[in-house]
C-alpha cells in the first residue's frame, strides 16, 4: 500500500513539473508576443562568445544522449561572438538539442555545425533520426503543433518548444527553418 501511494506522488510531481514547465513556457511566449507592441523586448543583449555557449549546451545534454548511446559531435570556430542574450540563446540551443536527441533512435549521432562569414553566424543541428514527414514541416514552429499525434503527451511536449526557438530567434534579427 505504501507503494502504490509513493507512485501517486510520483506521478503528482510529474504532473506539477509539466504544468509548472507549461506556465513557464506561455509566459515566455506572451513577453516575445510584447515585441510588436513596441513594449520592451525580454531580451539583456551582452556580448557572447556562441562558441562557449554551444559546448556547454552540448555537454549539460551528454548525460541524456549517453542513456540512448547517442554522440553529439561539435565543429564549430574557435570564436563565434555576436551580440545578444546568453539566457535565451542557451535556452534555445538546448530545447533544439533536446529535439534531436529525443527523435534519434538509439545509437544515433547529433551533429551541431557552426560557421560565419562576418555578417552572420549560421548555426545547424542534424541527427540521424527518422526526419520530418513534409506535411508537418510548415506548421513545426506554430504554437500547440505536434506533428506526432500517437506520442503520449507524457512523452513529449506541450508543443511550444519550436514555437519558443522562433521568438528566441526572431529576437535576435534572425531565422530557422528545417
Amino acid at each position: 500500500e505504501v507503494e502504490y501511494y509513493e507512485q501517486k506522488l510520483y506521478d503528482l510531481g510529474e504532473h506539477v513539473d509539466r504544468l509548472i514547465r507549461l506556465s513557464s513556457d506561455l509566459l515566455m511566449l506572451s513577453r516575445f508576443d510584447q515585441l510588436g507592441s513596441g513594449l520592451e523586448p525580454p531580451f539583456q543583449p551582452q556580448r557572447v562568445n556562441l562558441t562557449d555557449t554551444l559546448y556547454a549546451t552540448a555537454d549539460f545534454m551528454q548525460p541524456l544522449a549517453e542513456e540512448k548511446s547517442q554522440t553529439i559531435s561539435l565543429e564549430l570556430p574557435p570564436k563565434l561572438i555576436l551580440h545578444g542574450d546568453e539566457d535565451n540563446l542557451v535556452r534555445l540551443f538546448l530545447n533544439l538539442v533536446e529535439n534531436a536527441i529525443k527523435y534519434t533512435p538509439a545509437s544515433g549521432q547529433i551533429s551541431v555545425q557552426a560557421e560565419t562569414n562576418k555578417r552572420e553566424i549560421r548555426v545547424a543541428i542534424q541527427d540521424t533520426g527518422p526526419g520530418i514527414s513534409p506535411e508537418h514541416i510548415p506548421h513545426l514552429f506554430e504554437r500547440f503543433y505536434r506533428g506526432d499525434k500517437s506520442r503520449k503527451r507524457h512523452d513529449g511536449g506541450s508543443g511550444l518548444g519550436l514555437a519558443i526557438a522562433k521568438s528566441i530567434i526572431e529576437g535576435h534579427n534572425g531565422r530557422i527553418w528545417v
